[in-house]
């Protein structure tokens, strides 16, 4: 596997406002970064922000410490976990408990009315499932209850969502992985053959629980956990930053068959949430990999771009696609053939896009690995969307630069593994870098 030198420890506040001409959008603020750490036994990179979630200005953050076998842990990738909630206009970092997972990365995280809530595989073995929900108060208090009658090994959860009444879990054993690593570690998309992780037999579990029973005054131990029917086929986040999005009344959820490759869409209601889930559409092999998903009450939307796990590097494309809600037609809406894509949000009258890099530096060798470089940004006008604004990010380092992206309010916020930045969205008008 790749190693990381010291030098790229740190996305920074200047590395945004570096860079090629022309010059990326002005306004860009850093608003987090990841305090790295290195194990002193391994020259490696060991920490990197995992899932994270943004509403009404505040942060919600897993980072990810990796030990390894070499510096006295047992057999395989130990993940520690550590939570932060960051209030976007002051940013008093909070630091908050989550406890560790061990193995393939499993956490999620959601925000929704000043909680954070979460999801979280906390067994060595990964055949375990807890979840911890924490509150974003002064005092962060964090209540846990651990979900009950899994079967089988290796859950991971794909997605969770918080809403006003409700919480969503999303979890499935035997999760279909691209290239068995987390999509928002810094070495992605290193190492290995796509495959069903571990051989697990895959089975879905869903979970809907009533956020009043979680928070004081109930703040019930054993609260009531309506399941949700998720299908057969396994849930899949490989490409993704979460395999669940949602609207206002209707959860929409990714999966993956290990048996072909085939990813598909699925969508099923909020309430009542025992209904049988029903598919929107399926993604062909040869349309490349998802990179991208969100969701309004109106239509879905996801991108493709070319895999680019190995060299040789296919040529450069991104796709983004719509569906009419709930059972319309769908049909592409945006293409290109200058960039890489990897990942989408979406506000009332636009949709926002990463734009990357793989970079390779062979040498000559044929199974080199990519180094993923985050190096644009750009939108579409959802009622024209044909034509793109795109932005430069200023960063052309491997490992860095914005790979997720988040719209809240007036604000879009731009993702690498280490940082968080933000501008205002207006920043991208009438530029067109690429």
């Amino acid at each position: 596997m790749t190693r990381l030198s010291n030098v790229l420890l740190l996305a920074c506040s200047a590395c945004w406002g570096e860079g090629p001409r022309p010059q990326p959008p002005t306004a860009v603020e850093v608003v987090y970064t990841t305090q790295p750490d290195l194990d002193s036994c391994n020259p490696s990179l060991t920490r990197y922000l995992g899932d994270l979630a943004i509403a009404d200005d505040v942060l919600a953050t897993l980072e990810y410490q990796w030990h390894y076998p070499e510096c006295g842990q047992p057999s395989g990738v130990n993940y520690e976990l550590g939570g932060n909630n960051v209030p976007l206009d002051t940013r008093p970092t909070r630091p908050f408990n989550v406890g560790n997972t061990k193995g393939y990365p499993n956490a999620r995280v959601a925000t929704a009315n000043g909680r954070t809530f979460f999801a979280i595989n906390r067994d060595e073995m990964q055949a375990e499932m807890k979840i911890n929900y924490g509150m974003t108060t002064t005092d962060n208090v964090t209540y846990a209850n651990e979900m009950t009658g899994l079967t089988g090994s290796v859950h991971s959860p794909s997605g969770v969502i918080a809403d006003s009444t409700y919480l969503f879990i999303a979890v499935t054993a035997g999760a279909y992985t691209d290239n068995g690593i987390d999509f928002n570690s810094p070495e992605w998309p290193c190492c290995g053959a796509p495959g069903n992780n571990n051989g697990a037999t895959p089975h879905n579990y869903g979970w809907r629980v009533p956020i009043a029973e979680l928070l004081p005054p109930s703040q019930n131990p054993d609260p009531p956990e309506a399941t949700m029917d998720l299908g057969a086929e396994p849930l899949y986040t490989g490409t993704l930053k979460t395999g669940m999005v949602a609207n206002t009344s209707t959860l929409i959820f990714v999966t993956r068959a290990a048996s072909n490759g085939l990813t598909k869409l699925w969508s099923v209601p909020k309430d009542p949430p025992n209904i049988a889930p029903t598919e929107l559409t399926t993604i062909e092999n040869n349309t490349g990999i998802i990179g991208g998903l969100a969701a309004d009450d109106s239509a879905l939307y996801w991108l493709t771009t070319p895999s680019f796990a190995r060299s040789p590097v296919p040529a450069p494309g991104c796709k983004i696609f719509k569906k009419i809600l709930p059972s319309g037609a769908v049909g592409m809406i945006f293409e290109s053939t200058e960039f890489y894509c990897s990942d989408i949000a979406l506000d009332s009258t636009h949709l926002y896009f990463t734009i990357i890099n793989p970079y390779f530096n062979s040498d000559g060798n044929s199974s080199a690995e990519p180094r993923t470089r985050g190096i644009g940004l750009g939108r579409l006008q959802l009622d024209n969307p044909s034509t793109a604004e795109t932005a430069l990010t200023g960063v052309d380092e491997d490992y860095q630069g914005a790979r997720r992206i988040y719209a809240d309010g007036e604000t879009i916020y731009l993702v690498d593994p280490f940082s968080v930045a933000r501008l205002e969205k207006d920043a991208l008008a009438g530029k067109h870098d690429f």
